[in-house]
């Protein structure tokens, strides 16, 4: 069943704002010297980011979100 423009549209949004929210805390980990975390949250928000991605592609595959 394909998702509706709304829905991916909302997906992205959410998809994009999880992966500034994860960088920006992965480098405070980075700051506080704790290097073993901040590369977890580095493979996180690299995981985020593709999935983001594939949704951008099903938007444009789509013809594009409203």
């Amino acid at each position: 069943m394909p998702l509706s423009p709304q829905v991916l549209k909302s997906a992205l949004t959410f998809l994009s704002q999880a992966h500034i929210l994860i960088s920006a805390v992965g480098g405070l980990f980075w700051g506080a010297g704790d290097p073993d975390a901040s590369a977890r949250l580095n493979d996180i928000s690299n995981r985020i980011a593709d999935e983001r991605d594939l949704v951008q592609r099903q938007i444009h595959k789509n013809g594009g979100a409203s």
